[in-house]
């Protein structure tokens, strides 16, 4: 009870007045869509700062996927810190949905877990037949392994590799910064 009434408070002075940087540059990437302020600002933050992540951020460019971002404070996943779930697939295009866990708190752990979701959503744009969520599902029984207490989480070594690369550009992004 204690965390919700934190997290509630924490929504309702920290939203509203975030820094909407992401708001003040145009935004170049059609298939790429923050659904806050605060995804705005980790987009914006991680294409400046991470070349991974800009370059995972263009490549949607020239897919048939779209690809949302929220940074929410309601876990999505008790196990998890991201994910990366189906939301649509009927017509020309598909969409996807990257969650990342407000409650993670370094800024560069942020971005990591964002380059990690983006790996994710880069290798559904490779594989087409992806169109459901069960589709995704075994998808990524084949390419990646399962993990979680029931097995229904999946991974992969290139969204680790992803992550652990943004992690390390933007250590020395904001150490060239100072």
């Amino acid at each position: 009870m204690r965390r919700s009434l934190v997290a509630a408070l924490l929504a309702s002075l920290l939203l509203p007045a975030t820094d909407l940087r992401a708001e003040d540059k145009a935004w170049p990437f059609s298939r790429t869509r923050a659904l806050t302020p605060f995804a705005k600002n980790l987009l914006s933050d991680g294409v400046e700062q991470s070349p991974t992540v800009r370059k995972l951020v263009e490549s949607f460019e020239q897919t048939d996927l779209v690809v949302y971002v929220e940074v929410s404070i309601t876990p999505r996943h008790k196990t998890s810190r991201a994910s990366l779930r189906f939301v649509g697939g009927e017509g020309p295009l598909r969409y996807v949905l990257v969650w990342i866990d407000a409650w993670v708190s370094s800024h560069a752990d942020r971005v990591a877990w964002l380059a990690h979701e983006l790996q994710h959503a880069y290798e559904v744009s490779a594989e087409p037949e992806v169109r459901s969520e069960a589709a995704l599902a075994r998808y990524y029984r084949r390419i990646g392994h399962t993990r979680g207490p029931d097995g229904s989480l999946f991974e992969t070594s290139a969204a680790k590799q992803a992550a652990l690369q943004a992690r390390s550009e933007v250590s020395s992004f904001a150490a060239s910064a100072r």
